[in-house]
Parts: structure tokens; C-alpha cells; sequence
């Protein structure tokens, strides 16, 4: 099965970059990767849904992969939100969101802030409204390694996420990984805006107590439309 690119206009001449996988006819599922990662971390599992009836869109948020960097760095939640909400109300019918880490609180936002559903289902992968902070700081910590410097090769950049998730099987074929990295100046970089990262470390805690807030609420208001349509 192969896959068919998509991009989404989501504010004027700002573009989303996105993988269909499946029928267009079928009912739609986002599939939302987390910070630094992008698109095609979901391959696997878009081809999945695509084979059991679903038409699966996985997209790179802004300052990821193949999507556009943001002039003005802005990467705070609302405009991922944002993005979300136009990429969604060009679908024919309410998506279902899966969401991983950052790809979580953005579609936990959505829907929970909206005054009616706009999804069919949320899913949550590897997040919460209040993370660990030591996990955030780990986060933090792999994705500013190499950030300068980048990597001689495919299989330098394979051995430092092995050493970053050391409880995953190291792939042999690279090919995955290198969807994830840009090649320039002879160097294999990130495949994300480094100016994106710089301002999410910079969050002060008082912010941070906020943004959980808002996703406690967001959390809570959807719980109890579920409830009053007695799912």
C-alpha cells in the first residue's frame, strides 16, 4: 500500500504536510506525532488502520519535517491547535485524533476546548494533562544533543536514539530514520525548526502550571459532554 501527499492550508501561504494512507472514502483518522518527531513515525500504523476500513492522515506538525517553519517561532499550543482545527475542517466528516506526546495535547486541546465535538475519538499515546517533569527534561536533554552539530552518518544518528530508548531493538534498515533527519553540509540534522526547541525550554514555571490547568480543564469539559450524551 502506498500513501498519497497531501498538504493543508491552515492560515494563508502556511502549509501542512501530510501522508493519506486508504480510501478517502473511508472514515478519517489524524494520526498527530510528538515533539521533534514527524510524520513518518506513523507508518507503520497508518498502513495498519488503512487495512482495516480507515482513511488514516498522518501530518508534520509546523516546524517538522516537510511542513512549514514558522517565521515567527511561534510553536506554543494554540498555534498547533490552530493547524488542527483548520486541517480538520477540511475533512468531509468529524476524524478521529491519535495523538503522541506534543501530537496528544494539541488534539486534547482541541476537542476539549471546542464547544461541540469535532472528533469522532482521542486518543492518547505517552502523555497526560500533568507530565513528568523528569521525562520533559529527558526530552529536552535528547533533543539538544547533536542540535549543532548533527551527525556523520545514518548509523550515528541510529546509535544515539538507541542510547535514548535502549529498551527498542535497533532497526537495520535506516531508512525510517533517515526520513526523520535532513542532509546538509555533508551532516544529517534534525528534521525540525531548532528555534522551536529554544522556546519551549525557555517556558517558565508558572507558565507550566497553566498549561497543565488548561489541560486539566480541556480534560474535564470533555469528560462531562461525554457524560450528558451518555457515553
Amino acid at each position: 500500500m502506498q500513501s498519497t501527499t497531501l498538504r493543508f492550508e491552515t492560515q494563508p501561504n502556511f502549509f501542512i504536510t501530510a501522508d493519506g494512507w486508504g480510501s478517502p472514502a473511508s472514515p478519517p483518522v489524524l494520526l498527530l506525532h510528538g515533539g521533534g518527531q514527524t510524520r513518518h513515525s506513523w507508518g507503520d500504523t497508518a498502513r495498519f488502520l488503512a487495512q482495516n476500513g480507515w482513511y488514516a492522515i498522518a501530518y508534520d506538525a509546523r516546524g517538522h519535517g516537510d511542513s512549514d517553519w514558522d517565521e515567527e517561532a511561534n510553536y506554543l499550543a494554540d498555534a498547533l491547535v490552530g493547524d488542527l482545527r483548520a486541517i480538520v475542517a477540511q475533512l468531509n466528516t468529524k476524524p478521529a485524533l491519535i495523538g503522541a506526546s506534543m501530537g496528544g495535547i494539541t488534539s486534547l486541546i482541541l476537542e476539549g476546548e471546542s464547544p461541540q465535538p469535532l472528533a469522532s475519538a482521542v486518543v492518547l499515546v505517552d502523555i497526560a494533562p500533568k507530565p513528568e517533569q523528569k521525562g520533559i527534561e529527558r526530552i529536552f536533554a535528547f533533543m539538544s544533543s547533536h542540535l549543532e552539530s548533527g551527525f556523520a552518518s545514518l548509523e550515528e544518528a541510529a546509535a544515539a536514539v538507541a542510547a535514548y530508548l535502549p529498551h527498542r531493538t535497533q532497526p537495520t534498515d535506516l531508512s525510517r530514520l533517515e526520513k526523520n533527519l535532513r542532509f546538509r553540509h555533508g551532516r544529517y540534522y534534525w528534521h525540525w525548526d531548532p528555534t522551536m526547541l529554544k522556546m519551549w525550554k525557555n517556558t517558565t514555571p508558572d507558565q507550566q502550571i497553566r498549561h497543565e490547568e488548561r489541560l486539566y480543564r480541556a480534560h474535564a469539559h470533555r469528560a462531562r459532554r461525554h457524560q450528558r450524551r451518555g457515553e
